[in-house]
């Protein structure tokens, strides 16, 4: 019997249909045979509307373990299979952290009319307040003036989140109009509510990781997750899907944690009136725009961990 043969058999006994073995190679130092275990894990996405008809992707997933062999075939050691269940649990949690990041990034102009999101927000739209609604021809906020700001050190976060994407510069005098800055005011002909708009939806699509170390994002975090419950799934499957809430509902609490209906109803509600997804009775559906964006965002984004249909 070969290597390969003791392997499979092994595999086949201990782990299941799930798990499989990649190419057995000799590890000269030791003295052993070392074969990687990887899966090609199953997702299979159904249309409610449509169930009948599933959209199959697999997932290659690497590097869950090893199985070690001596050269008279016996099993030297091998990765226990709770811990391969962990690493493609860890998998699956960077898949769906990846959809989050890619659903914020292409939706980053709905998030940005969002209360919750202007609320938390709010430090930015305090400093392009002063920087945009004013009479000077080159606005400017002293130093003096941020300094007596009672949250000063958190101000001082977001004016170098600011910086670093162009929305402001600092000068010796204080803070003025970056590029970008100027550039939508153009656009918006100084109309504030849509500069506000314009520089929250830049800050949420290039700054995102910066709000995440802030912890900012974990106040917004659940209406980000309310929404990967219905992406996450379109995005794999490349397709609008026809989606019942109640599904949706069931996905938070596996994907996430446990939520009250009522809590989860509204933060629904609030993604469809800033037009991140659409309704049809009982259905939620995408904005075609949108998933477009997503789709695109995926193939440009590609990492170690593979989707293929």
């Amino acid at each position: 019997m070969s290597v390969q043969e003791t392997v499979r058999r092994y595999l086949y006994s201990h782990y299941g249909h799930l798990i499989k073995a990649g190419d057995v190679k000799f590890d000269e130092d030791k003295g052993v045979y070392r074969a990687e275990l990887l899966s090609s894990y199953p997702r299979i996405i159904r249309d409610d509307k449509s169930p009948e008809n599933p959209v199959v992707r697999f997932l290659q997933l690497p590097r869950l373990g090893e199985v070690v062999v001596s050269p008279d075939l016996s099993i030297v050691s091998a990765t226990p299979d709770d811990q391969c269940e962990m690493a493609v649990e860890d998998y699956l949690n960077l898949l769906k952290q990846r959809s989050e990041r890619i659903m914020v990034q292409a939706s980053s102009d709905r998030f940005a009319t969002m209360y919750e999101v202007k609320h938390v927000l709010n430090p930015i739209i305090k400093i392009i307040n002063n920087l945009v609604d004013s009479e000077e021809n080159s606005p400017l906020i002293a130093w003096a003036d941020i300094q007596a700001e009672s949250e000063r050190e958190k101000l001082t976060q977001y004016l170098n989140l600011l910086e670093g994407i162009e929305i402001i510069k600092q000068t010796e005098q204080g803070v003025a109009m970056g590029n970008l800055l100027v550039s939508f005011c153009l656009k918006a002909k100084n109309k504030l509510p849509e500069v506000q708009g314009m520089v929250l939806s830049h800050v949420i699509r290039k700054g995102y990781a910066t709000l995440r170390s802030f912890h900012v994002i974990t106040q917004i975090q659940p209406l980000i997750q309310v929404d990967n419950c219905y992406y996450w799934q379109a995005i794999e499957a490349e397709k609008n899907l026809s989606m019942r809430k109640s599904k949706m509902y069931d996905r938070f609490v596996t994907y996430y944690d446990a939520i009250s209906p009522v809590t989860f109803k509204s933060m629904l509600q609030e993604l469809i009136e800033a037009g991140a997804l659409h309704q049809d009775g009982p259905y939620c559906f995408a904005d075609d725009e949108l998933l477009g964006r997503m789709i695109e965002l995926k193939g440009s984004q590609f990492d170690s961990v593979s989707i293929t249909a």
